[in-house]
């Protein structure tokens, strides 16, 4: 297969989950707000339980694959052998969502299955990618958030009636069938590598002390993500919990479009030319970033135009009064995107602490902002304050990064 026709190829798989995820939105607000709200506390902590059970532990067994010239799976081993050492120390603590209410008992077992099941088969999705099997990696990705909600879709369109508990039973099996990836992994290795050379202790030590900045990092980014929804459903009705969620996910489209048409297949090769320092460096990071810009920009109009015709034709006019929430959480996700170029140059010059400490900050102010305001002014406090985070990462980013560029 050459290489424009399987670009191609990645991009049809892409898309088709990225309009399965939008249909899926689009019916199910239309089914019903309030239980659209609920299901998206639901998706919230199983994504945040993804990351914490994980604890970005992949960067260093993958940078440790990548030494031994891909020979062998025995840091990918360690790697799961950590999550084994993780999961009865962390998988407790989601409890703590059921015991405050945010989450109904009645679905707890299938919760705790979807989260397990959906952290292994993301690890296994970015083992595919270090093991240069991207169409593998993308049918992963296409089985886990977006083939499953071919089911829901049928039920809204039958009219059976959709429950929490049967929306997490689906997203289980979608799960299920992207675990079975991990047969290719298993079958490029299978011939050198039937051993396990035993339990390393300070390897899995390094590890955590090398993934912790990025761990730190992402966490409190998705706490500026997904904190509000917590917040609005301790304070505010399931309905506008599920009119805010609608419009977040709606708005993180722009994020998820320039991902998949720039982001993934521009960042290999800038992050490996700022390394590297070659010849042109700064060329290739400034064309990455107007690429970035130019196509986040475009998307971002292409939402604010759509989205009213999109709720006339869902029969949800009624929320056009929320429309400046829409637009305000458009606007941060495009400052968002116009950090990531400045993101892979701190990246690039392995500054992971000052990463960190820069969302860190702006996760202490977008939570107790949402703490402080939402009571009083509702959905609308929510939006301007993930704005305000987003404006904070963005310009710590910008200028942290700028000085470590190369000349131009």
């Amino acid at each position: 297969m050459t290489r424009l026709r399987q670009q191609l190829l990645f991009l049809i798989i892409r898309f088709a989950g990225l309009g399965l995820r939008l249909l899926f939105f689009a019916l199910f607000f239309r089914y019903s707000e309030a239980l659209y709200g609920r299901y998206g506390i639901v998706a919230v902590s199983i994504t945040l339980g993804t990351y914490l059970l994980g604890f970005e532990f992949y960067n260093y067994a993958q940078r440790e694959w990548l030494k031994t010239h891909g020979q062998g799976l025995q840091p990918f081993k360690h790697q799961f052998l950590f999550y084994l050492l993780v999961y009865p120390v962390v998988l407790p603590l989601f409890y703590l969502l059921f015991y405050f209410g945010f989450l109904d008992r009645s679905y707890l077992l299938w919760f705790y299955a979807v989260l397990i099941a959906e952290h292994l088969s993301l690890e296994v999705y970015r083992i595919l990618f270090v093991l240069q099997k991207p169409l593998w990696a993308n049918i992963n990705l296409f089985l886990r958030s977006g083939f499953w909600m071919i089911f829901p879709l049928w039920d809204i369109w039958t009219g059976r009636p959709l429950t929490i508990d049967r929306l997490l039973r689906y997203w289980f099996a979608g799960d299920l069938l992207a675990l079975a990836t991990v047969w290719i992994i298993w079958r490029q290795h299978r011939a050198h590598d039937k051993s396990f050379n035993g339990f390393d202790k300070q390897w899995i030590l390094k590890g955590l002390r090398t993934g912790l900045p990025f761990f730190l990092a992402v966490i409190h980014f998705k706490a500026v993500e997904f904190s509000d929804r917590y917040v609005i459903d301790w304070f505010a009705d399931d309905v506008r919990l599920g009119v805010y969620t609608f419009f977040a996910n709606m708005s993180q489209l722009v994020n998820t479009v320039v991902y998949t048409t720039v982001v993934s297949v521009m960042y290999p090769h800038v992050v490996e030319s700022l390394m590297n320092r070659q010849p042109g460096a700064r060329q290739t990071w400034t064309h990455f970033t107007a690429q970035v810009r130019k196509w986040t920009l475009i998307t971002a109009a292409g939402a604010l135009v759509a989205m009213p015709l999109l709720l006339y034709l869902l029969g949800k006019q009624v929320h056009l009064q929320y429309y400046d929430v829409f637009a305000v959480l458009v606007v941060a996700n495009v400052l968002y995107n116009f950090s990531v170029p400045y993101h892979f140059a701190l990246y690039s010059a392995r500054k992971d602490w000052l990463l960190a400490r820069a969302v860190i900050f702006a996760a202490a102010v977008n939570l107790g902002l949402n703490l402080l305001l939402v009571p009083r002014l509702g959905i609308r406090a929510a939006a301007w304050t993930t704005l305000l985070a987003m404006w904070i990462i963005y310009l710590v980013k910008k200028r942290a990064a700028r000085p470590l560029l190369p000349a131009a």
